[in-house]
């Protein structure tokens, strides 16, 4: 499932004692420092977890957004493995998407060409829930959400599980995302 991907993309990264990863107790070597758990950001903005429990939590919840198309990166369930890695990984960053997509597809057993989406249908995992709150921290704007001022992405992204909760737990049909329009 999730864990198993999560897994590769870790393994793909290079986590191992004395890694910039494992240092920072971030396996997906997450960016940003506005995940849970976040205690902040190295000199290349590489999120600092306070546990690897948290940077492993944090990659789970990255996933599941990404998976399930609620992110506003682009992506969408029917963009492949391939595209989940060129946004994920892209290589203006100096990665190589390709190989990584097909590193991690094979590890977790699928097709570098399926559909994010059918990953995240056919595990049964559940819907991404407010994950990003962060109470007493010490950025001012954003604190309801822990939208730290410079990531528009992530408060894109809680427009979208907002709206999910609204959908499934609530039970409102005729919501419109006005946030991708």
């Amino acid at each position: 499932g999730l864990e198993k991907f999560a897994n590769a993309i870790k393994r793909h990264e290079g986590f191992f004692v004395g890694s910039r990863s494992e240092r920072n107790n971030n396996p997906g070597n997450l960016k940003g420092g506005f995940q849970k758990g976040a205690i902040g950001v190295d000199n290349e903005r590489f999120t600092i977890f306070d546990s690897l429990e948290s940077g492993f939590q944090a990659l789970l919840t990255d996933l599941k957004v990404k998976f399930a198309g609620s992110s506003s990166t682009g992506l969408k369930t029917t963009d492949t493995i391939y595209r989940f890695f060129e946004v994920y990984a892209p290589s203006a960053d100096n990665n190589n998407p390709r190989q990584y997509a097909e590193f991690v597809a094979k590890e977790v057993g699928v097709n570098p060409e399926t559909y994010i989406g059918s990953l995240y249908q056919a595990t049964g995992w559940a819907e991404p829930k407010l994950d990003y709150y962060q109470p007493n921290t010490e950025w001012n704007i954003g604190i309801v959400f822990g939208v730290h001022p410079w990531d528009q992405t992530m408060g894109d992204i809680i427009i979208h599980e907002i709206l999910h909760i609204m959908w499934n737990e609530v039970g409102l049909s005729d919501i419109h995302d006005y946030s991708t329009s």
